[in-house]
């Protein structure tokens, strides 16, 4: 590869990281040993959240990862240029060639030579992207790919698939968790003798196996109405605190497991229950409150009082470079799955540019180094603080709408939220009391 490529690349990841760190709350790895790649390999993932899921995923391995990307990035003069220059290689979609005949051969080719070469690349083996925490129905393509390559050099590449769950608390959001969870390599030479024997139920099996391990690796529901439940059951699980990335998504497991098995072994019960829920949250909403304001959550008015002053210096030191990315996401008006996207890249961009500029009219001002030098280092501490403050703030002015509320109502909601935890500590929430986070 061109040594300026290299250094490019490794300039991305460095931004990459750097951005990982202040975008996301926390970020967790399982099986984090495996990402220390033996070429060639194929990386398979979810892909809930368009651009972040590579980036999140390629930062982390040892390896230049190039990526196969849909025939439509390459529709313009510069998307052509810029995919075909950086570390992508094309394939068509039936969504990118109007229902007309695919043509992959090329395609093919370039991964099987790019393979035998040592090379890595990543994968979204359902095709596109989707903001969902469901395993929708997983393409072929990765293991015709896997087999071709295999198949051109007599089974003795010694290629390998690496599942990865991408999971993410809120896809779109600034300040949740990240949590990648390594799956078990699947060794395509295990599969030569049935290949050879009969090539197309092997690929439908080494398929079936790559979507098995993904189920395992991500919070898999089965449509959006269990969703929607599951994400209820985690915010009464989780109203004291959320817990590390890794455990609360064990949580989540158990608690879709054990919800499942009530549905199978008292379907009345968990009709019940899915009511009760859904009650209890749409009144919330009417009320225009939170279950954390229901639960006692607030923060302490004098402690908010004494964080103004930092909060302010934070908020306008902060607040134009963290406009923009946000004013972009309101202006390109794209699919919702983009916006993390929108953020995250321009947001290095603003933010950087905005500190060089700040810093400068500091020195400027000052014409002291150590002032400006200290400046620097107060702005990423000190927007912290803002945003977290702020999340504090919103908490607090909607706990003071619940105390607002006529006793009648504030006892119902108390009634119904502590009638669910009753049934969901029995019965949902595995092994744990609420008040354990």
């Amino acid at each position: 590869m061109n040594p300026l490529l290299v250094i490019f690349y490794n300039f991305c990841k460095f931004l990459t990281l750097v951005g990982g760190w202040l975008f996301y709350k926390r970020r967790s790895i399982s099986g984090k040993e495996r990402l220390k790649l033996k070429p060639p390999v194929i990386l398979v993932s979810n892909h809930p959240n368009t651009l972040m899921d590579p980036l999140n995923v390629a930062s982390q391995v040892n390896k230049i990862v190039f990526f196969l990307a849909n025939a439509s990035l390459y529709k313009s003069k510069f998307g052509n240029w810029f995919f075909s220059t950086f570390y992508c290689i094309k394939v068509e979609r039936p969504q990118d060639v109007g229902g007309t005949v695919l043509k992959n051969e090329t395609a093919f080719k370039e991964t099987s030579k790019f393979l035998a070469n040592g090379g890595v690349f990543w994968i979204a083996p359902q095709g596109g992207s989707k903001v969902a925490r469901h395993i929708g129905k997983i393409k072929t393509g990765t293991a015709r790919i896997a087999f071709g390559a295999e198949a051109d050099h007599d089974f003795n590449l010694g290629l390998r698939i690496l599942p990865i769950g991408v999971n993410y608390e809120a896809p779109t959001q600034f300040g949740k968790d990240l949590f990648l969870n390594i799956g078990q390599e699947i060794i395509v030479k295990d599969y030569q003798s049935q290949y050879e024997k009969d090539a197309f139920p092997t690929v439908k099996q080494l398929t079936s196996d790559i979507k098995t391990q993904l189920e395992n690796l991500t919070i898999h529901t089965i449509d959006e109405t269990e969703d929607e439940l599951i994400s209820k059951f985690e915010t009464l699980a989780f109203s004291k605190g959320r817990p590390e990335p890794d455990v609360a998504f064990s949580f989540t497991k158990k608690m879709i497991a054990n919800w499942r098995k009530l549905q199978q072994h008292a379907p009345e019960k968990a009709k019940k229950l899915h009511n009760s829920i859904n009650t209890y949250f749409s009144n919330l909403v009417t009320e225009q409150i939170n279950d954390a304001a229901v639960g006692g959550k607030k923060p302490s008015f004098l402690m908010l009082l004494a964080g103004f002053p930092m909060f302010l210096y934070g908020w306008l030191n902060n607040i134009i470079a963290a406009s923009i990315p946000l004013w972009l996401v309101k202006k390109i008006n794209v699919y919702k799955g983009y916006s993390a996207s929108i953020k995250f890249v321009p947001g290095i961009l603003s933010f950087g540019f905005l500190y060089l500029f700040q810093c400068l009219l500091v020195q400027g001002i000052f014409q002291n180094k150590i002032i400006t030098f200290t400046y620097l280092i107060s702005l990423i501490p000190a927007g912290f603080f803002a945003w977290h403050y702020f999340q504090k703030y919103k908490t607090y002015k909607v706990s003071k709408k619940f105390d607002k509320l006529i006793i009648d109502k504030k006892a119902s909601l108390l009634s119904q939220r502590n009638a669910i935890l009753g049934i969901c500590n029995k019965d949902i929430f595995p092994n744990a009391k609420i008040e354990g986070f």
